[in-house]
């Protein structure tokens, strides 16, 4: 398991982890016009995952799911926990999808065209994601894992105007910050690291750049 909140190093933390099956009854508060009942008693599962030896000065993690998908063992309990740590992840390529690319102001009306654009978003959204996940954690790994040789060249000589291009492609950590400073990130010490929304709009940038580039120079 990994924190997820910004500026903070992942770490792995050993869980107990509990559960219980209970019934919940419909609510009481019934009115002429939500009348429920015929509304049935839920079975739901309270799972509890709570760290075992936090880290000193770190706060002790502790997660209190409901869920009404089947827990019939210890390893259903544990499979619905890993579920769960995927949220942060799933909440961010929305955040990419529905704050970077505007997806929700898209005034197509066509269905087909729809679907075509959401695919596309789709896409974009998560290389912007898998990048800033692997900035987090495998930052000194070479881009090849995340750029096409001709992306991460036109990248390279963006910032590196007077030197010939390596043979060796930079790390995921330099091209990261260079797509960052496309919107203007400065990189001072005391700036931290460059933020999501850094990063989709710098991507946009970026993009324009490979499109100039292939335009005047082939």
């Amino acid at each position: 398991m990994a924190s997820s909140q910004v500026g903070r190093k992942y770490r792995e933390a050993k869980l107990w982890i509990v559960y219980k099956v209970f019934s919940m009854p419909p609510p009481p508060n019934r009115t002429k016009n939500n009348c429920n009942n015929n509304m049935s008693i839920l079975k739901i599962t309270a799972i509890m995952a709570v760290e075992k030896n936090p880290p000193e000065g770190e706060s002790q993690l502790c997660w209190i799911l409901l869920t009404n998908l089947p827990v019939n063992s210890f390893e259903e309990a544990v499979d619905k926990v890993k579920l769960y740590s995927m949220r942060w992840n799933i909440e961010l390529l929305h955040k990419i999808i529905k704050s970077g690319f505007n997806f929700e102001k898209a005034q197509l009306r066509d269905t087909n065209n729809l679907k075509k654009y959401a695919v596309l978003t789709f896409i974009l959204s998560w290389r912007i994601f898998w990048i800033t996940r692997y900035f987090e954690q495998e930052k000194e790994k070479s881009c090849e894992n995340v750029l096409s040789e001709y992306e991460w060249k036109v990248l390279y000589k963006k910032f590196n105007r007077n030197k010939p291009i390596q043979i060796i492609p930079p790390s995921i950590k330099n091209i990261y910050i260079w797509i960052a400073k496309l919107d203007g990130f400065i990189g001072r010490k005391g700036d931290g690291n460059p933020g999501i929304v850094s990063m989709w709009r710098g991507w946009a940038r970026f993009m324009e750049l490979l499109d100039d580039y292939k335009l005047f120079c082939g």
